[in-house]
């Protein structure tokens, strides 16, 4: 109701093309965020048969690699005092 009050009842095309983009782009980010909690979390051999099999995993596995590397080294650390905590 606010978009509608803000811009009327007419949404051009580049509107909804926007809002595609950016619709497709959280879908990447979920995407890349849940690959990358397996990979942290779940040890190798353990992971689950539809991730063993999948053509995007290396592809949003190298991205997330990417994403952490870029994160601040407090998170990484974090990441991997709760992944021995779960071990114990």
């Amino acid at each position: 109701m606010i978009v509608s009050g803000m811009v009327g009842r007419n949404v051009s095309v580049p509107d909804r093309v926007a809002g595609a983009a950016l619709g497709a782009i959280r879908i990447a980010m979920l995407a890349i965020l849940l690959v990358l909690v397996f990979d942290r979390i779940i040890p190798p051999g353990r992971e689950p048969a539809f991730l063993k099999g999948s053509q995007w995993r290396p592809v949003l596995s190298s991205a997330a690699q990417y994403g952490l590397q870029s994160l601040p080294p407090a998170a990484e650390n974090y990441i991997d005092r709760l992944k021995r905590q779960r071990r114990l």
